[in-house]
């Protein structure tokens, strides 16, 4: 009846509205997101920027207070490149979580796949 064939329509349409989700064309694309969650994001983004900074700044003062605390006591065998080494991994692995691999979302990315198959296509 046409009836039920309007309430199966109506009822597709509004789970289609309320995915995570939505395929188009076989790529799964993200709905877009509202103010608040633009919001939200670059908020942590922001966040995690200013950590990485704070972090920075810890880190070149607390080796050049190791270097010097070296220097002082005779120059013999550099200890402090230990802890400068160690601790410098860390920040390289903030710095590219942060910085080179965070930028954009899944969104961006799944944009980009799109625009780069829609490329191939003949």
């Amino acid at each position: 009846t046409p009836a039920s064939f309007l309430n199966i329509y109506h009822r597709t349409f509004v789970d289609l509205l309320n995915a995570p989700n939505i395929t188009l064309g076989g790529v799964e694309m993200e709905k877009q997101k509202t103010e608040e969650e633009i919001y939200e994001e670059a908020s942590k983004r922001v966040k995690a920027k200013k950590g990485f900074y704070n972090g920075l700044v810890t880190y070149a003062i607390v080796n050049a207070v190791l270097v010097v605390i070296w220097a002082l006591s005779g120059r013999g065998y550099p200890w402090f490149l230990w802890p400068l080494g160690i601790w410098g991994v860390f920040v390289l692995g903030d710095f590219l979580r942060i910085f080179v691999f965070g930028k954009g979302s899944d969104h961006e990315a799944i944009k980009k796949e799109v625009e780069k198959m829609k490329r191939e296509e003949p």
